[in-house]
């Protein structure tokens, strides 16, 4: 009783019976309107709040990422976005083994149906895979826009950093991440990799999957919003024994300054395979003001580093900085994906062979 009466008067009960009856009735009103709120925002979060898939292994923590990471979007979901955009679960990999949830958009129709995106989730697959068993695992999805890749690794039990550059892409992201119950393995990161430091201005609104190349097409450069670039190293940080075991890189032109902004992983060899979309065509690197040269030396310092390069376009190999050369010197196709490993498994379905069978890649 006496532990009533204290609790009581800490907020003032003790004095309503003296309040004159219109500032009762105007109290009890403000009470019963913050219990109604605090109901209703329970179970508006409960309608979104999908359960978390209990097969996901829990991964242990890591030194992977820097104690606070530039941009780390930490934002509950957009409610507004995901009755725009509402979700749908998507099961195109491996025949639907691997189902996900993601909200409506061209994306969905892109990574599942095209053919390019087909070769490269058969990678990614064996890949992710390939290091289920296996704690601390990271997958990086550099350009990740509605974050399909990130996801899928995420549905393996690894470790995600996923950076985009547009607002609602990121929106985007956050829900899914939050709608998959991916929230202690997966950061989403508001801002680019690059070779230095740097400002980019970005639409406000809108999820484009051809940005920025769309922009220069347009000829809107300009826009009210910006991210920034940085190099990788301040983002991440790691061990000797830690390694990125895929980067994904679809940054529309501008993978050469991505791969350089990345240097320093790739020449310690921490990055076991990275899948790098490549856009000879469509003016892409001119209108980043990168040259096929730089591109091809970019290549070529990555093959120094003991790098295979294997083009999903023909599924050729190669070892040598000379092949990378002539394969670049005159392109047959516009724009491809580039599979740049040292996994030793990877490597020893290749052989002394110049090109991959894909029949071969086993999930």
């Amino acid at each position: 009783m006496e532990h009533r009466d204290a609790y009581s008067s800490s907020f003032g009960f003790t004095s309503l019976a003296g309040l004159s009856s219109r500032r009762r009735w105007y109290f009890i009103s403000i009470i019963t309107g913050i219990i109604f709120l605090s109901m209703t925002r329970q179970q508006h979060y409960i309608k979104f709040s999908f359960q978390s898939a209990p097969h996901i292994s829990r991964v242990e923590e890591s030194s992977y990422t820097k104690s606070e990471i530039p941009g780390t979007v930490t934002t509950g979901p957009d409610y507004d976005l995901i009755q725009k955009l509402p979700f749908q679960k998507i099961g195109c990999a491996a025949g639907g083994e691997y189902p996900i949830l993601m909200q409506k958009n061209g994306m969905i129709n892109w990574v599942c149906e095209n053919e390019g995106e087909r070769k490269v989730t058969l990678i990614m697959l064996y890949v992710f895979n390939k290091y289920a068993s296996e704690s601390n695992t990271l997958m990086l999805d550099i350009g990740a826009n509605t974050g399909y890749y990130g996801l899928l690794a995420a549905k393996f039990g690894h470790k995600v950093i996923q950076f985009d550059l547009q607002p609602e892409c990121l929106k985007i992201l956050r829900n899914s991440v939050l709608a998959n119950g991916f929230a202690d393995q997966v950061i989403t990161v508001a801002s680019g990799v690059s070779d230095t430091y740097a400002i980019i201005s970005v639409p406000e609104t809108g999820c484009d999957g051809r940005f920025p190349a769309s922009a220069h097409e347009r000829g809107q450069l300009n826009f009210s919003t910006s991210a920034t670039l940085r190099p990788l190293n301040d983002f991440l940080t790691m061990r000797e024994n830690e390694a990125i075991i895929l980067m994904k890189i679809d940054t529309e032109g501008n993978e050469k300054r991505v791969l350089v902004g990345s240097k320093g992983f790739f020449k310690a060899q921490k990055v076991l395979t990275a899948i790098v979309e490549v856009t000879p065509g469509a003016n892409f690197w001119e209108n980043n003001s990168i040259t096929k040269e730089e591109v091809v030396e970019t290549l070529q310092e990555l093959v120094n580093y003991g790098y295979w390069i294997i083009s999903l376009w023909d599924y050729s190999v190669h070892r040598t900085t000379e092949s990378i050369a002539k394969y670049m010197e005159s392109p047959t196709f516009i724009q491809t994906d580039f599979v740049i490993t040292v996994d030793k498994d990877l490597r020893a379905l290749i052989g002394n062979q110049d090109t991959l069978d894909p029949n071969q890649i086993k999930i």
